[in-house]
This record gives C-alpha cells, structure tokens and sequence, in this order.
C-alpha cells in the first residue's frame, strides 16, 4: 500500500542535505554499525590504508609517466 508522502518541507530537506559539506559530518551509520564515530574510522586501520595508498599512488605515477 502506497502512502502519500509529506512534501511540504521536502525541498527544505533536500537543500539541507546538498548544502552540507565533509566537515559537518561527526558520525556515520550504516546497517546499525558505525562506519565514523567522533571523525574516527572504526573498522579500517587508517595508517595502513594510508600506506598502502602511498605505495599505490607511486606506482600509478611510475608506470603512467606522469611526472
């Protein structure tokens, strides 16, 4: 059964979540789990990530040509 949906104050919803921005972001859920709590990740080791991202981004430049 569809129900109507309130769209009075839809547009003002919308606008809300397009103006945001990263730094407006505290904490994040997803599925009940937290994915950020407090600008921190839960499940990912940020200092390997960061590594892996460092060695990947070397070997990107490297067989590309960039630089």
């Amino acid at each position: 059964m569809l129900t109507k949906i309130n769209t009075a104050n839809k547009g003002k919803r919308i606008n809300l979540v397009y103006s945001m921005q990263s730094k407006n972001v505290e904490s994040s859920m997803c599925n009940g789990e937290w994915i950020m709590k407090n600008r921190q990740l839960v499940h990912i080791n940020e200092e390997e990530l960061l590594k892996n991202i460092r060695k990947h981004s070397i070997e990107i430049v490297t067989r590309t040509n960039i630089f």
